[in-house]
C-alpha cells in the first residue's frame, strides 16, 4: 500500500498560498487589522529565529500578512446610517435580471465617483427587457438594504456587501428607465442563446419542471417552487441549482464523449473543452461555484491532455487564489465556502480514506458523498440551521439523474438555438427525470428523521472542525485509537444537535416579540419547554413566515410547536402562519371561538381537522405549574361582519409574580368592554393594542393596568402611521417603558416569575 502518511502531509505550495490569504481575510473581516498585522508580524520573526523546519508556515503567515492587507486596501467598508437619495444615475447592467411577480431585480455599474454608488442592487416594479451589458439611464429611490432585525434572520446589508453593494435603487415607473447604449454584440449573442433556452423550456416543459431545469442548468432559482426549494434543502442536495462541479463535470463528460464519436485529436478535444467551459460560464452569469469549477476543469483538462500529472489539490487551491484575488470578499460568502468545503472532501479527504481501509468500487458509492459531507455539515447547519442525515442517501439516488438532466437539458439547449422541432427530443426525456427526482425528494423528505432544524454555535463549529483535522491526520498516521476517540467526540458534536430547544433557559419564561414588520408575532417559551406561538405576521409583499418566523424558530432548534394561536383573521396575524404550519410540526391550533366560522380558516379546518381549539372569555389553558394562559375577549357569540379587530382574542399569560397582555387588534369598543367585565388587574407588560393605533389610546385601559413596559410591534415607516403620536405620548405621560419592534427590532423577555431581563436585538 502506497504511504498515506506521506500523502497527506504533502502540501503544494499554492495550497499554502491559500491558507494564507483566507487566514488574513477572516483576520481582516473581525477587527483591527493594525493590532492583527503586528501580532502576524510577530509571529514571523518567532518563526524565522525560533521554529524549526519553518518553510511552511512562514508562507502561510507572509501570505496571511498579503491577504490581511489586500482585504483592507480593496474592501469597501460599511459605514454607519446611510441617508436615503433620490437620484439620476448611469450605468451598465451586470446581471442577467431576476425575479417575478410584478419585481425585476439586477446589479447595476454606475459612474458615480462616490464609492458607496458605484454598484446597486436594482428593484424594478414593472415588466422590463434590459440585458447584461445594456448602458441605462435610471431614476430613482436609494436606499441602504434593511438589517436583520431578528436573530437568525439572513444578514442582507452583509450579503449585499460583500458584492460591493450599499444600496437598492428602488424605481416603480418605466418612464425613469432609458437605455443608452445595447449590449456589446457577444453579449447580446449570449442573452438571446439563453432566452432561446428558456423559451424551449417553457414551451416543452410544464412550468414546473422548466423552473427546475432553468434553476439546475443555469442557476435561475427565482421561478422555483418555494416549497420546492424547501423539500431540496431537507433532503441534502439543494446543491443541484448551485452551477458547479458537478454540472461542468457531466458537460465535460459529454464534450469528450461527442469528440471521441468525431475522432477529433487532443488538441480539438482540449480547446472544445475549454470553450464549452467559457461559453457555459457566461450563459449561467459566473457564480463562485462556477468559477471555481470551471478554473479545475480547464487545469483539469490542460493536464490530461499534455499528459501530465493532475494534481487537484493543487488546483482547488489554485482556483481559490484566483477568485480571492479578484473579489477576497467572496472567501466570507457561503457558496464558496460550500463549494470549496465540498471538493475538499471529495479530492483528498475521498482518497485518505479509500487508501486506509482499501475499499471496494461498491462501497466508494456510499463514501464520495459521505466524504463531501462530512466537510460541510457544520457549514449547513450553522448558515441553514438544518442537519440533514437523509443527504447521503439522497445524493447516491439522485446524482446519475441530476446528471442525465443537465446532459439532456444541454442538449435540448443547443437544439433550440437551431430549430425549436429537435428541442422536445431531449427536453421530454428531461422532464421525465426531473418527474422522477422530484418522486424521489417527496418520498425522502417524509422519511422519519429525515431532516432536523438546529442552531449550533460558532464554537460547535470550530469544535468540530477542529476534530475533523485532528481525524484525518490520526488516519493518516494510523492512529486508530485517536481517530476512534476523535470520531467519538465528533458524533457527541453530531448529537448536540438534538438537544430539546426547551432545555434552554430552564424554569424561566421566555417571551420574544418578533418585528415582522406590520403585525404581530409573539413567542412564549413555558417554563417547562414547551413552545406557543401567537399569531404569525403577514404582509401581501414577502413571505413573512419564510423570511422572518421560520429563521428564528430554526436558530433556537425548535422543531415542534405545542400551540399555534391566531388572535384574529387579519392578513397581518394570520398570513405568516400558513408557511409556517405548513413546515412545522404543531399540536395544536387555537382561534377566537366568536371567528371560529370565519372563512379564513376554512383550508386549516381541511388540513388540521380536529386539533383546532375555539378559545372564549373565561377559559384557561394551565400546562405547567405555575404557568398559565387566561383568554379574556372574546364571548362565544358567532361574528358575522369582516371587521375582525374588536372580537381579536385577548390573553394574560401568568407566571409566579409576572403578568402580561397580549391584545391582538382590539379597539376601544372592546377595550370598554374588557373593563366593564372588571377582570383586568396590574400587569408587567401590555402588548399595545392594535400596533399602537390612535383608537387604542384608551387612558382608563393603563391606569387600571400599570404596565411597567408597552411593547409595540409595527412595521418602519408604515402607511398606517402605527404607534399614534397620541398613544406615545399618553404612555410617556404615565412612566411606562416604550419598547417598539420597529426601532429595537426583537424583543426578548426571560423571566423566572419575580425579575425581569430584557434584550434586543
Amino acid at each position: 500500500m502506497r504511504d498515506v502518511s506521506a500523502s497527506i502531509m504533502y502540501m503544494p505550495g499554492s495550497v499554502l498560498v491559500f491558507l494564507g490569504l483566507a487566514l488574513g481575510i477572516v483576520l481582516a473581516s473581525l477587527g483591527n487589522i493594525y493590532l492583527t498585522g503586528a501580532v502576524l508580524a510577530g509571529l514571523i520573526a518567532v518563526t524565522v529565529f525560533y521554529v524549526p523546519g519553518r518553510r511552511k508556515t512562514l508562507i502561510v503567515l507572509i501570505f496571511a500578512v498579503a491577504g490581511l492587507i489586500y482585504f483592507n486596501c480593496t474592501t469597501v467598508k460599511p459605514v454607519g446610517k446611510m441617508p436615503d437619495l433620490n437620484m439620476t444615475l448611469t450605468g451598465r447592467v451586470d446581471s442577467f435580471p431576476t425575479g417575478g411577480n410584478g419585481k425585476i431585480s439586477f446589479y447595476l455599474n454606475t459612474t458615480e465617483p462616490n464609492i458607496y454608488l458605484r454598484r446597486l442592487k436594482v428593484n424594478a416594479y414593472f415588466p422590463l427587457t434590459v440585458r447584461p451589458g445594456d448602458t441605462i439611464e435610471i431614476k430613482g429611490i436609494l436606499k441602504p438594504p434593511p438589517a436583520p432585525s431578528n436573530p437568525g434572520e439572513f444578514d442582507y446589508p452583509a450579503y449585499l456587501a460583500r458584492r460591493d453593494v450599499f444600496y437598492i435603487l428602488t424605481v416603480k415607473n418605466d418612464k425613469d428607465l432609458s437605455l443608452v447604449k445595447p449590449q456589446p454584440v457577444w453579449q447580446s449573442w449570449i442573452t438571446a442563446s439563453r432566452v432561446k433556452g428558456e423559451q424551449a423550456f417553457a414551451a416543452v416543459l410544464p412550468d414546473q419542471e422548466a423552473a427546475i431545469l432553468s434553476g439546475m442548468l443555469l442557476g435561475k432559482i427565482d421561478e422555483i417552487d418555494p416549497e420546492s426549494n424547501i423539500d431540496f434543502q431537507k433532503t441534502g442536495i439543494f446543491h443541484v441549482f448551485s452551477v458547479s462541479g458537478l454540472h461542468i463535470g457531466f458537460l465535460l463528460l459529454l464534450n469528450g464523449w461527442i469528440m471521441s464519436l468525431l475522432k477529433t485529436g487532443k488538441r480539438t478535444r482540449f480547446i472544445s473543452g475549454l470553450t464549452l467551459l467559457l461559453l457555459y460560464g457566461f450563459l449561467a452569469g459566473w457564480p463562485v461555484s462556477l468559477q471555481r469549477a470551471a478554473i479545475m476543469g480547464g487545469l483539469g483538462l490542460l493536464a490530461y491532455y499534455s499528459g501530465r500529472l493532475n494534481n487537484m489539490l493543487n488546483a482547488l487551491a489554485l482556483a481559490g487564489v484566483v477568485i480571492l484575488a479578484v473579489n477576497p470578499a467572496a472567501l466570507l460568502d457561503i457558496s464558496f465556502q460550500l463549494s470549496f468545503a465540498a471538493t475538499f472532501g471529495l479530492i483528498y479527504i475521498f482518497p485518505l480514506v479509500k487508501a486506509r481501509i482499501n475499499s471496494k468500487r461498491w462501497w466508494d458509492l456510499v463514501l464520495v458523498p459521505l466524504c463531501a459531507e462530512i466537510m460541510i455539515v457544520p457549514l449547513v447547519a450553522w448558515y441553514f440551521n438544518l442537519f440533514s442525515p437523509i443527504s447521503i442517501v439522497a445524493n447516491l439516488l439522485t446524482t446519475y439523474i441530476t446528471g442525465g438532466i443537465v446532459i439532456l437539458g444541454f442538449l435540448g439547449f443547443l437544439a433550440a438555438q437551431v430549430t425549436s422541432f429537435l428541442a422536445p427530443i431531449f427536453l421530454y426525456p428531461a422532464g421525465a427525470l426531473i418527474e422522477i427526482l422530484l418522486g424521489l425528494v417527496e418520498l425522502l423528505k417524509n422519511v422519519p428523521g429525515a431532516y432536523h432544524w438546529t442552531g449550533p454555535g460558532l464554537i460547535i463549529v470550530l469544535l468540530y472542525y477542529a476534530g475533523l483535522g485532528v481525524l484525518l491526520w490520526s488516519i493518516a498516521a494510523n492512529r486508530q485509537k485517536l481517530a476512534g476517540a476523535v470520531l467519538a467526540g465528533m458524533a457527541l458534536i453530531i448529537a448536540g444537535f438534538y438537544i430539546p430547544a426547551g432545555w434552554d433557559d430552564p424554569g424561566r419564561l421566555k417571551v420574544v416579540f418578533l418585528d415582522v414588520g406590520q403585525g404581530d408575532c409573539i413567542l412564549l417559551k413555558t417554563p417547562g419547554g414547551k413552545f406557543i406561538l401567537v399569531d404569525g405576521g403577514g404582509s401581501q409583499f414577502f413571505d413573512v413566515g419564510s423570511l422572518k418566523v421560520l429563521p428564528y424558530l430554526h436558530r433556537c432548534s425548535i422543531n415542534e410547536l405545542f400551540m399555534v394561536i391566531n388572535t384574529h383573521p387579519d392578513l397581518d396575524h394570520l398570513n405568516g402562519l400558513e408557511t409556517l404550519v405548513a413546515n412545522t410540526r404543531v399540536r395544536h391550533l387555537a382561534v377566537p371561538a366568536s371567528l371560529y366560522n370565519a372563512p379564513e380558516y376554512e383550508h386549516w379546518k381541511k388540513s388540521a381537522g380536529n386539533k383546532i381549539i375555539p378559545l372564549k372569555r373565561g377559559q384557561t389553558i394551565k400546562l405547567e405549574d405555575g404557568f398559565y394562559l387566561k383568554i379574556l375577549l372574546p364571548d362565544g357569540a358567532a361574528y358575522a361582519l369582516n371587521n375582525y379587530n374588536n372580537h381579536s382574542l385577548v390573553l394574560e399569560v401568568g407566571y409566579g409574580k409576572f403578568k402580561m397582555l397580549l391584545t391582538g387588534d382590539v379597539e376601544e369598543e372592546a377595550i370598554e368592554r374588557l373593563m366593564a367585565q372588571k377582570s383586568l388587574t396590574p400587569v408587567t407588560v401590555v402588548k399595545v393594542p392594535h400596533h399602537g393605533s390612535r383608537n387604542s389610546a384608551v387612558d382608563d385601559f393603563y391606569d387600571v393596568t400599570q404596565p411597567a413596559y408597552a411593547v409595540i410591534s409595527a412595521g418602519r415607516n408604515n402607511s398606517f402611521g402605527h404607534p399614534h403620536i397620541e398613544v406615545l405620548n399618553m404612555l410617556e405621560g404615565k412612566g411606562i417603558n416604550i419598547l417598539r419592534t420597529d426601532r429595537q427590532g426583537a424583543i426578548i423577555m426571560i423571566t423566572d416569575g419575580r425579575g425581569l431581563k430584557l434584550e434586543s436585538k
